[in-house]
């Protein structure tokens, strides 16, 4: 089940400094702007200047720490109600999208994407517009809703092209990148991927735009992987030969869903495991629930079946992603799966101890008779 969970590399979306984990000093910024501002006079400028940065820090915190994340967006919409600043929701619905779609709540955060987007057509703000409709169908596409994904990240390109926005169409190609993965259309997501690449090269834009490690895994999935190698070379890792050095967690996902794809399960334990701790880290319950998803079907892949029944009710309890009635039914055979395991085991075990009790005995009546057959011929010999 790749949907939701595994889009997460590119959902920083034009705020490129998130993007490579420099949470500590984006925060500290954010946090010492709105210090620098709460001294001076009140003002509307102030004020909608402190929510943005505060809005800012919500934003960052979605993918570490949720509480705070929902700190920051409640003390947002308690302003907000106070005061007439359109645009100010406009910002606040995509920001609390950002976090519904970390706290695994997929049908809030569309209705909070779709909401930002009337705010900024009825404002006439298209790049606002692109932003939030590429995430919008970012978040669709990662529930396999494909045909309403492409139309919202097509539209977003459309706006992005038409104003010749070259950051933002590198973007949305990374986006229909990570879409096109989830279909399980390699080629073409690799193809997104170097547009991505060209835009960059052509435009001399910001390098956070680039997704090293995202295209490096892409030209993998497309078994290529001396040119996976470049890209991860170029971003300072070695996750093949050196697996424990993963510190990205949506990395640590792909490589996951690469060796499940290649049906090297053992392998996919070993990068579901460093997911997994990853994401517990950053107490992110997507992470974690993508991490548990990844891990049952690999443990069950091996017939594992005692660790897969754990990982699978991990994460059905999680996220209410799945049907109800598919995961009791899926619960129900993993259980039987488990139990039967338990069961064959028992039975080989008693076989095994009835063998080695057959043995003793035998052993047992093998010497008796030996030692009674010395005392025969013992007796034979005082006799004469």
């Amino acid at each position: 089940m790749k949907g939701i969970f595994t889009f997460l590399l590119l959902i920083s979306f034009f705020l490129p400094e998130l993007l490579f984990s420099q949470s500590n000093t984006f925060i500290n910024s954010r946090r010492n702007n709105i210090m620098g501002l709460l001294k001076q006079p009140q003002s509307f400028g102030r004020d909608t200047s402190i929510i943005r940065f505060e809005l800012d820090l919500a934003s960052d915190y979605t993918s570490k720490k949720l509480d705070s994340s929902y700190y920051f967006i409640n003390t947002v919409y308690k302003k907000l109600k106070t005061m007439k600043w359109p645009a100010g929701w406009g910002y606040f619905y995509r920001t609390r999208g950002y976090y519904y779609t970390f706290a695994a709540k997929k049908d809030s955060a569309v209705s909070d994407y779709i909401q930002a987007i009337r705010v900024w057509e009825q404002l006439q703000r298209m790049r606002e517009v692109g932003i939030a409709s590429a995430r919008l169908g970012a978040m669709l596409a990662s529930d396999y809703q494909f045909d309403k994904g492409f139309y919202y990240l097509n539209y977003s390109l459309r706006i992005f092209e038409s104003t010749k926005d070259y950051f933002s169409q590198g973007n949305v190609h990374n986006y229909l990148a990570d879409a096109y993965r989830m279909k399980q259309d390699y080629p073409k997501a690799l193809e997104h991927y170097r547009k991505t690449i060209a835009l960059s090269e052509k435009y001399k834009l910001p390098s956070a735009v680039v997704p090293l490690t995202g295209i490096g895994t892409m030209f993998l999935f497309n078994n290529l992987p001396d040119s996976a190698t470049i890209y991860y070379k170029k971003a300072g890792i070695d996750p093949i030969n050196n697996p424990a050095s993963i510190t990205d967690g949506y990395l640590a996902n792909r490589l996951a869903e690469f060796y499940t794809d290649k049906k090297e399960h053992q392998k996919t334990i070993i990068y579901g495991k460093i997911a997994l701790d990853i994401a517990q880290k950053r107490k992110s319950d997507l992470y974690i629930k993508k991490a548990h998803d990844l891990l049952y079907k690999a443990y069950e892949a091996v017939k594992n079946y005692e660790s897969a029944l754990k990982h699978f009710q991990i994460a059905i309890f999680l996220v209410d992603s799945l049907q109800g009635v598919e995961s009791s039914k899926r619960l129900n055979e993993l259980e039987l799966q488990y139990q039967t395991q338990k069961k064959e085991a028992e039975i080989a075990r008693q076989k095994e101890l009835l063998t080695i009790n057959r043995l003793t005995i035998l052993k047992k009546l093998i010497s008796h008779a030996a030692s009674k057959q010395r005392f025969g011929a013992e007796s034979t010999k005082i006799g004469r």
